[in-house]
């Protein structure tokens, strides 16, 4: 495909508490995908060591220096990885939590680069069974001391990237204040969604509601089509202590593709492998440029509210945090207001 860019989906084998070896794993998948052309990789959340970690003992906390992060840069291809993220609290507070966060990997020339661009904001509840804001912290705006969105924008050839980790993709008006805000060529989002089981772990009758793959996938068109840009889910495969994922890996475009309409490439099986998706971003951002609606505007005439809030067992005041590149002062953007009674990654 012509003036396209190669997206590598690693729907990467997990294995449970075991980072060495999902690191090493990892690193393998990276080089084969760069042996194919890919310019930028994406991987589930979750992936080095597991979703379900219920102490932050058992996570492997890491900070942007951190040799085995870079030990994973590969030449020509940029990784996007979810991580445990040091939080610089923990050095004089043993109660404070690591962030659940997106490093930015790149090589070039022979030098190693990392760059945490996203830190997730919206930390699932599963009805008390399985709690992320027990071992992760929320971030917050260091003006206002609230929990808030943190995301950065990276550019890659020229495409304006941002990177939501799973939840804060999937709860709707958090979702579509930082698209507004950023108005990104490309979102990748890394992903830990589970098929239709309560958090015992017992299988839901099928009672014909939808599921929720088809929920993202729903929403996924949505935020393509309104905020005209290409969206990537990386969602893990496989199964973990007693709850099985997805996969179900996938982009969608604004633009229909000769083959399969919206969806750029294939829409992954529930089973580990990799996909080398030919993204027409050239093509995208050349028909859409002049004809883009002015989102601010339309927006913020139906939502004219300053926050976004969601609802974990309680309200958290979330605020959308600009954080541009290269790195500057945050600044917060006006956001609606949406109350999610339940949240969608991990269970989602």
């Amino acid at each position: 495909m012509k003036n396209s860019l190669k997206l590598a989906l690693i729907q990467t084998e997990i294995v449970f508490k075991d980072p060495d070896r999902n690191l090493n794993h990892i690193r393998t998948k990276v080089q084969e995908s760069a042996a194919r052309g890919a310019r930028i990789a994406l991987l589930p959340e979750g992936c080095v060591d597991g979703y379900f970690i219920q102490d932050k003992a058992d996570l492997t906390i890491m900070t942007p220096d951190d040799a085995r992060l870079h030990n994973l840069a590969t030449e020509g291809i940029a990784i996007f990885l979810p991580f445990a993220e040091h939080n610089p609290e923990m050095d004089h507070d043993v109660s404070a939590k690591p962030f659940s966060s997106v490093a930015l990997i790149q090589s070039k020339n022979g030098a190693t680069s990392v760059e945490v661009v996203s830190r997730k904001a919206n930390l699932v509840d599963w009805s008390g069974r399985y709690v992320e804001s027990k071992i992760f912290a929320h971030p917050t705006n260091p003006e206002t001391g609230h929990k808030a969105q943190w995301i950065t924008e990276v550019d890659i050839d020229g495409v304006k990237i941002v990177a939501p980790i799973c939840n804060d993709a999937f709860v709707p008006v958090a979702f579509a204040a930082t698209l507004q805000k950023f108005q990104p060529d490309m979102v990748l989002i890394p992903a830990a969604s589970t098929v239709s089981k309560d958090t015992a772990g017992d299988q839901l009758a099928d009672d014909g509601t939808i599921s929720f793959e088809e929920v993202w996938d729903l929403e996924l068109h949505s935020a393509a089509a309104y905020f005209q840009t290409v969206v990537a889910i990386c969602n893990r495969p496989g199964s973990e202590q007693g709850q099985s994922f997805w996969g179900g890996s996938r982009v969608i475009g604004p633009l229909k593709d000769e083959t399969n309409g919206h969806y750029y490439g294939d829409i992954m099986s529930d089973q580990p492998g990799t996909q080398i998706v030919d993204v027409p971003i050239d093509e995208v951002k050349t028909k859409l440029n002049n004809g883009r609606l002015d989102r601010q505007t339309v927006v913020s005439t139906h939502a004219p509210t300053t926050r976004v809030v969601s609802v974990h067992r309680g309200e958290t005041e979330l605020t959308v945090m600009h954080h541009p590149s290269p790195r500057g002062p945050a600044t917060p953007t006006a956001s609606p207001v949406v109350s999610a009674r339940r949240t969608g990654c991990g269970m989602v």
